[in-house]
């Protein structure tokens, strides 16, 4: 698997979506696509909240430079607008895995098939350009619209660890886990792939 840290530059490109590493002239537009609460409600932080908002963003850009993770802001490509976030983490070159996490979107992209371009274009970046073998999601449980939305993404459910992590407010939470392997990804429709890689 290659390094994401090594890659340069990291533009992902949907029909209808763009993902790009993440850079501080994008504030602004994050900013304004985060202001809605109910967007945070199962995230560590609540960045609705301007205070909140600079530790969010603080911590993105710290872990990038750090070599945690890889944070991409996600661009409507017809407005231009930010329209949220996503990172890669958990990066494990060795065993050629990463996992998708801290993904939100503004609420007015709900319902519009944002959410299964994004996820169908990072996972051609983490196949066919990183050469991950495994690619994986973790989710709490209480957050029932995205478990919901994961059959759409072509992921294999593999279990729920009880009480494995502490959410912002101090509760213990259950963690479902979910993730699709690149000979899976391989079996995926020509059409499909074709369909995401046009410009």
């Amino acid at each position: 698997m290659i390094d994401p840290f090594s890659v340069h530059p990291i533009v992902l490109d949907g029909p209808t979506i763009r993902c790009q590493l993440m850079s501080e002239s994008d504030i602004p537009g994050l900013k304004d696509a985060a202001k809605e609460p109910m967007i945070w409600d199962h995230m560590i932080f609540d960045a609705s909240d301007s205070v909140e908002f600079e530790k969010y963003t603080d911590s993105l850009f710290s872990g990038y430079q750090s070599k945690i993770h890889v944070p991409l802001s996600i661009f409507h490509k017809n407005t231009e607008r930010i329209a949220g976030a996503i990172k890669i983490m958990n990066i494990c070159v060795p065993d050629s895995s990463v996992t998708l996490g801290g993904t939100w979107l503004d609420p007015l992209f709900w319902g519009t098939g944002a959410n299964a371009e994004l996820h169908q274009i990072v996972f051609q970046f983490c196949f066919d350009v990183l050469l991950a073998n495994r690619v994986e999601i973790r989710i709490y449980t209480v957050n029932q619209r995205n478990i919901k939305s994961m059959p759409k993404h072509g992921v294999t459910y593999e279990g729920t660890l009880r009480e494995a992590r502490t959410a912002r407010n101090g509760e213990k939470r259950d963690v479902a886990y979910f993730s699709i392997l690149a000979k899976e990804w391989k079996k995926k429709s020509d059409k499909t792939k074709l369909f995401l890689l046009e410009e």
